[in-house]
């Protein structure tokens, strides 16, 4: 931002930092206050406003776009203290009309509530929840395939999961870490038929879920009972580098088929924490 003269820099300065929290920088702006064609992305590293833009997006859509009563905004990301801050930060630019259109809840939560309102009952597990299943899987492998417990981890997390892949014809599509250790065939479809059975079997005892697999149940609910049944014309995801193939699925079937100012992304590739490289 250029400044013209000293007692503009001193106001500038002499700004309380609640409004540095959220101060949108004028070359940004074009960012934020247009429509766009459909799905837009946005890169940035750390310090340079991502979710300032995303936040002020939020605010552009629900006071120029998103005006009715009944429309609705969702506004994620990962981790649930930043939905806090988030929200807090936007209520400080919006009034209390514009924020009763706007929802901001952490992608976890949010796919959580979803499940109670269908009247479904399991829990999202995470990695260091679940090694116990795991080992109870791992002592029914065929001992003659002599891979370990990592193996079969992996190629749950990184093919079967981020691909959906529920059956052999499916996983055939997608590369595979078994394709590192061939065998014959029958062999091989005798083994994933067990790898499957187990790994779900184990999973469903403790009415558990990991997230990737609560994506791909809601998102099937979704297609089930149509788009109806979700209020939102629009998705924006902060830290979304952080998300994976499957929860990007999600996000486009809460959004809808394509349209315009549908969903905003905001993401730093260098500062990804969790998942596969998806964005």
């Amino acid at each position: 931002m250029v400044i013209t003269d000293d007692t503009e820099l001193e106001e500038m300065l002499a700004a309380p930092l609640e409004k540095w929290r959220v101060f949108l920088h004028p070359t940004q702006r074009k960012l934020v206050e247009r429509d766009w064609n459909g799905a837009v992305r946005v890169l940035g590293g750390a310090g340079t406003g991502k979710t300032v833009v995303a936040m002020h997006r939020a605010k552009w859509l629900a006071e120029n776009r998103l005006t009715k009563t009944s429309d609705r905004l969702l506004f994620t990301t990962f981790i649930r203290n930043l939905a806090i801050d988030i929200e807090n930060n936007l209520k400080t630019i919006c009034t209390p009309e514009v924020m009763k259109r706007i929802r901001v809840i952490n992608l976890d939560s949010w796919v959580t509530s979803f499940f109670k309102e269908e009247g479904i009952e399991n829990r999202i597990v995470y990695n260091n929840e679940t090694d116990d299943l795991w080992q109870q899987a791992y002592t029914l492998a065929p001992p003659e395939l002599g891979f370990p417990l990592s193996f079969y981890r992996e190629e749950w997390q990184e093919v079967l999961q981020q691909n959906r892949c529920q059956t052999l014809a499916r996983l055939s599509r997608f590369p595979s870490h078994w394709s590192l250790n061939p065998f014959e065939s029958s062999k091989r479809d005798k083994e994933y038929g067990w790898f499957l059975r187990s790994i779900a079997t184990c999973y469903e005892k403790r009415d558990t879920a990991r997230l990737m697999t609560r994506c791909m149940m809601l998102c099937a609910i979704i297609r089930a009972k149509g788009r109806e049944i979700l209020p939102y014309k629009a998705v924006i995801v902060d830290e979304a580098q952080d998300m994976s193939k499957g929860v990007f699925e999600l996000i486009r079937a809460i959004a809808g088929l394509p349209t315009a100012n549908d969903i905003f992304l905001v993401a730093d590739a260098h500062q990804r924490i969790y998942g596969q490289i998806v964005i």
